[in-house]
């Protein structure tokens, strides 16, 4: 809490996917900080609690357990919400599920695997913000992406699909929600030290992750990176942004 101020979203109620780990647990606690209401969304209810137990003011705060790999889950989630947080303020679709394979082997599951809770969850959600009375005009949805999306990498053809589907999903809501100032914008990450990065180089030699790392010319990015970001996308600060992918990633797509 040493960039924003503690109101920089205040009385704000959030929705956060993916939120019992990594990306999304962690931006959960610095729109706390910053005086926003957060729900959380996410498939495993002790985790989940534990986040809500390390949030500022704790008891404002809820959890709702609902897996985005399921058809409509998140439109039905969402319709379902409570009226005391309702309208929201933002939605940071943060969940996603990684996939490491080579062509050869990659199958349409896998791509379904991929899709589902990312781009399936981004489309459910925004049909969601759609009926009347879920969102407020002025409102920022922000959708989690990756370097894979605009970067090419073996192993990841099934994955970057997803994520670059992500990038022609928000240029079209940015416009269809733009009579109501509604703002759609997705970070595009290069790699953060978190649980799903921990599962990525985990059978990778030390020689490989330096290497990896070495393509990050400002080393690997952290945790609160992203949540700082995604806090100013939050924010009034960026009501002028909409449609816009924006690209944090220490360097990688330059290098």
């Amino acid at each position: 809490m040493d960039i924003f101020k503690e109101n920089a979203l205040l009385n704000k109620n959030i929705l956060i996917t993916g939120a019992s780990s990594g990306i999304g647990a962690n931006a959960c606690k610095l729109f706390s900080l910053c005086g926003a209401r957060t729900i959380l969304l996410g498939r495993n209810e002790e985790k989940l609690k534990q986040v809500i137990s390390n949030l500022n003011d704790a008891y404002t705060h809820a959890y709702i357990i609902s897996d985005l790999s399921s058809e409509d889950s998140a439109y039905n989630t969402i319709k379902s919400l409570k009226t005391d947080f309702l309208p929201l303020d933002g939605i940071f679709h943060a969940a996603g599920s990684e996939l490491v394979k080579p062509i050869n082997l990659t199958k349409t599951r896998d791509l379904n695997f991929v899709f589902n809770s990312s781009v399936g969850g981004a489309l459910s959600l925004s049909r969601a913000i759609s009926k009347r009375g879920i969102m407020k005009d002025g409102g920022s949805v922000i959708f989690m992406s990756s370097v894979a999306a605009i970067s090419g990498t073996a192993g990841l053809s099934a994955y970057s699909a997803g994520k670059a589907a992500i990038g022609g999903l928000l240029k079209s809501l940015a416009m269809e929600f733009a009579n109501r100032k509604i703002r759609f914008n997705s970070i595009i990450s290069g790699a953060i030290e978190s649980p799903m990065h921990e599962r990525l180089i985990k059978n990778m030699s030390k020689k490989s992750i330096e290497e990896y790392r070495a393509k990050h010319p400002f080393g690997f990015g952290s945790l609160s990176d992203i949540s700082n970001l995604a806090v100013f996308l939050m924010s009034d600060a960026s009501k002028w942004i909409t449609g816009s992918e924006i690209v944090i990633d220490g360097g990688y797509t330059v290098s």
